[in-house]
């Protein structure tokens, strides 16, 4: 039912770019099978940046300023530059080949895509997040002048410069971290108004978009109960402009949701729709409707009529997570395996009834939005690196999904506040309790690794 997202060529450049290249802290440090020290290394990289100097200066007198062959030792004097920490000479030189290509193949060739995705893992080694934001800007404008192009390339591109403005709300300048929001918000709205013009209104290909629109919904009515300056300049910009009651953003991403359930019961798929069930139910839950338990049983019957068996449907059921799920699946395979990914692990208790769970780990979004996932990294932004306090909680989950009695095991670094900022996040998370025979049931001694980068 997913749209399979074309992210190929993007991964491949990212993986091109950062198999190139090596940090220059790597380059600095002696190397202890060798005996080189780091001034041999340093004396060695300034050789090969004049190397790579000599050589373009010979080709631009034989050849010009603007001939192909240039390109190849641009590249190798880029590397050089890298390896040696000249991270903004290496920047001016990644911009010469920009330009060069746009000379030699025309402003909207798409061969730009690998020099582009270097400028923006060099922009993050420099921390130059402004440029990061117009590099996928930029990436979004090529896409867009391919009139052949299928509508997921842009709505990726789109997706990427919007996840981009999500991720500087952690990685940025504190100060903007509305406008970030703000910016994102609205290529996300774009996409979806993209997408329901170049889809069928019943398209499964619809569903990853309008998914985002109902995660975003969630993100705006947390961002509007953040009690810092964030939720300041949200409750003065969003609700003087838009004027909706606080709770009017989940029903948005309820009925959002409703929406997919409905895309998906026109096209036959009883697991499927048992899944979406649960995603409508998790809405349900989170506006705190006496619905949601109905539409679980109903979903759990679902399931079983798939073909699923009755251990499988409550061993699902018995696992709490964190609402809302960031992704949408349509089997309850890959939405185990979705858990896997965070390391969630059950496990029977030796001489014991049940089984014990750990969440796994959640990285939260920022000290203002504790109780939110961080939001995915656009792929060629993925060697961003943040420092996080780490903390290991045990707590219950009440019938009603809502924690109690946090407790710290561990905390990374062991301060009050950093502990007490965890704990504070997992009472404010709603869970999608244990759910069997029909009944919900209290769970004891859930542990979860809880990760949140430091206060700006």
């Amino acid at each position: 039912m997913m749209i399979a997202r074309p992210a190929s060529i993007l991964l491949f450049l990212t993986v091109l770019v950062q198999s190139q290249f090596v940090s220059a802290a790597e380059v600095s440090t002696s190397d202890p099978d060798t005996g080189q020290s780091a001034l041999q290394s340093s004396i060695e990289q300034q050789q090969e940046v004049s190397r790579y100097r000599d050589r373009i200066a010979e080709l631009e007198s034989e050849y010009g300023g603007f001939d192909r062959r240039l390109l190849e030792s641009l590249q190798g004097l880029t590397t050089a530059l890298i390896a040696a920490g000249e991270l903004d000479e290496a920047d001016r030189v990644l911009q010469r080949q920009l330009h060069l290509l746009r000379t030699l193949d025309g402003p909207s060739n798409p061969d730009q895509l690998p020099t582009v995705a270097e400028l923006i893992n060099n922009d993050i080694r420099r921390q130059d997040w402004k440029n990061v934001a117009e590099r996928f800007e930029y990436i979004y404008w090529l896409r867009g002048q391919d009139v052949d192009a299928a509508p997921e390339a842009l709505l990726n591109a789109r997706d990427d410069l919007a996840a981009w403005h999500l991720a500087a709300i952690y990685v940025g300048n504190p100060r903007i971290r509305f406008r970030n929001f703000q910016k994102a918000r609205q290529w996300q709205r774009e996409n979806l108004f993209f997408a329901e013009d170049s889809f069928a209104e019943d398209s499964p290909e619809l569903i990853p978009w309008l998914y985002k629109h109902a995660i975003t919904q969630y993100q705006v009515y947390a961002m509007l109960t953040a009690d810092d300056e964030l939720g300041f300049d949200a409750r003065s910009e969003i609700m003087r402009i838009e004027g909706w009651p606080l709770k009017s953003y989940l029903r948005e991403g309820l009925n959002t949701v409703k929406r997919i359930r409905n895309i998906v019961a026109a096209h036959s798929d009883t697991e499927a729709e048992a899944m979406a069930m649960i995603y409508e139910a998790d809405y349900q839950m989170l506006l705190e409707l006496g619905t949601s338990a109905k539409l679980y049983r109903r979903a759990m019957e679902k399931l079983k009529e798939s073909g699923k068996t009755e251990d499988q449907v409550e061993a699902f059921f018995q696992r709490p997570v964190v609402l809302p799920v960031e992704q949408m699946y349509f089997s309850l395979d890959e939405a185990l395996e979705e858990q896997a990914g965070y390391n969630y692990k059950s496990e029977p208790v030796e001489n014991g009834d049940g089984d014990s769970i750990h969440m796994g780990d959640f990285i939260a979004w920022n000290e203002s939005l504790p109780f939110l996932r961080r939001p995915g990294m656009p792929q060629l932004a993925s060697s961003v690196k943040t420092p996080l306090n780490e903390v290991e909680l045990v707590f219950s989950i009440s019938s009603r999904g809502k924690s109690r009695n946090p407790k710290v095991l561990q905390s990374e670094p062991d301060k009050v506040r950093v502990k007490r900022d965890a704990r504070d996040a997992i009472k404010a998370m709603q869970f999608r309790p244990r759910f069997v025979h029909g009944k919900w049931q209290r769970i004891n001694d859930v542990k979860i690794r809880y990760l949140y980068p430091p206060r700006q």
